[in-house]
């Protein structure tokens, strides 16, 4: 008779007459492989498992560990007994990896210890004592995919030195798509990224090319992104370089920025420093409204107007004299509010000849023009504007006024929106054209 066959005999035996020796091979005392199961998710005397995390069909980042957790009712969980003899009620939990068998366990998670990028399946499943899981029928699984993001920085070089006060990152993300909705819900797998200098935070992007980093002093630097979701919590995925910006670099900044969460007026005053570069000459920068060039200055103050509701990206970039930029750049984001001040000249148009006195008209948007309330108490929105012609103030006007007395020749007529009292407005808005008195 075969060895198995003669255990089988003697295990079929009353447990009493049973000697010990060869009690734990009839019961199944070890701790090494599971005997079987399917997927059922339940038995017949209501013992169940759940998986609770992660969600079937989610993604994980394989940083995170591959930690996985469940429920187990109709059953009591004993570490002690694991691979011991079968007790009614009683026993633990094997983890699968990809349908492989992983582990036995009392716990109620377990984290895999050399999990891979890509897809994987998690699964669970009860057992008896003596690691059989036919009796009990109960598992659970779920598919992941499991993710390992990074960043490289592929411009500027590691190292590299600056002739100018701001350079252009170019990265290279894998496992990690960019979105455009910063400050949305978090998603596992997408988001943006956070750029630091010297340590400190700076901005985040969510441009793989060209994303600026400005304002740089002389000196050496280290350049920092760090991969985030949409939340701006970071997943601890980043990359450095460093650089260095030359003796003698041109800088330049964008000064006094009206930068709020909300600006309320639809016309934007720049101030622009520079330092080793002389405006004049020919020499001044280009403005870049939302990566449009919509002017270009050679004096370090300019005014945006009408500029429209909503977020914007605003960048001044340096140019010599044959109007090749210089490489130094800086930009602000703008966030114009919906309710934001405006005020335009209806008439006459920009660049009309006119003959002698002329009448002006002129529209707001949200702003009251009150011709009665004018030289009194200031009330919030309403007011009037004012009149400059070749940055002198000419006269005022609610809506229309008539102006008078111009010489002949090219004149600039600006308009402003005031308070009640003759004060400038805050936040104020404006509008230019540029006529010929004939």
């Amino acid at each position: 008779m075969r060895a198995q066959s003669i255990l089988s005999a003697l295990c079929s035996f009353p447990l009493p007459l049973i000697p010990l020796i060869l009690l734990a091979a009839c019961t199944g005392n070890d701790d090494s492989a599971p005997t079987g199961g399917d997927t059922d998710t339940e038995t017949a005397t209501g013992a169940a498992v759940t998986i609770s995390s992660p969600a079937d069909g989610s993604s994980i980042y394989l940083s995170d560990g591959g930690t996985l957790t469940w429920t187990v009712t109709g059953l009591t969980l004993d570490a002690d007994h694991i691979g011991a003899e079968v007790v009614d009620g009683e026993g633990h939990v094997h983890v699968y990896l990809d349908n492989e068998y992983m582990d036995a366990t009392a716990e109620t998670s377990y984290t895999y210890a050399s999990l891979t990028a890509g897809a994987h399946t998690f699964g669970v499943r009860l057992a008896e004592n003596d690691h059989t899981e036919t009796n009990i029928n109960a598992t659970d699984e779920v598919s992941v995919l499991v993710l390992d993001p990074s960043v490289a920085i592929t411009a500027p070089a590691d190292g590299i030195s600056l002739a100018v006060s701001s350079t252009s990152l170019n990265l290279t993300i894998a496992d990690f798509a960019i979105s455009e909705d910063v400050g949305g819900a978090a998603a596992v797998g997408e988001g943006h990224y956070h750029i630091y200098v010297d340590g400190l935070y700076f901005d985040y992007g969510t441009s793989l090319t060209d994303a600026l980093v400005p304002r740089l002093s002389e000196g050496a630097h280290a350049i920092t992104v760090k991969l985030a979701n949409s939340e701006h919590i970071e997943i601890g995925v980043e990359t450095s370089v460093d650089v260095t910006v030359e003796s003698g670099a041109q800088y330049v900044a964008i000064d006094g920025s009206p930068y709020v969460s909300e600006y309320g007026s639809a016309t934007v005053p720049l101030v622009v420093s520079v330092d080793n570069f002389a405006f004049g000459s020919g020499r001044g920068y280009y403005v870049y409204l939302d990566n449009v060039m919509v002017a270009d200055s050679t004096t370090p103050e300019i005014t945006l107007r009408h500029v429209a509701a909503g977020n914007h990206w605003v960048e001044v970039r340096l140019h010599d004299q044959d109007g090749v930029e210089t490489g130094a750049r800086d930009y602000i984001r703008l966030d114009v509010a919906d309710n934001a001040r405006d005020i335009s000249i209806t008439s006459p148009t920009d660049g009309e000849s006119i003959t002698g006195d002329f009448n002006l008209v002129a529209t707001a948007a949200n702003y009251l023009f009150d011709p009665a309330a004018v030289g009194g108490t200031n009330a919030e929105g309403t007011g009037h504007f004012h009149v400059y012609v070749d940055g002198i103030y000419w006269t005022f006007g609610s809506g229309s006024t008539v102006v008078s007395g111009l010489t002949r020749g090219d004149h600039e007529i600006l308009v402003e929106l005031v308070n009640n009292d003759h004060s400038t407005a805050s936040p104020t808005a404006s509008d230019v054209i540029y006529v010929t008195v004939n």
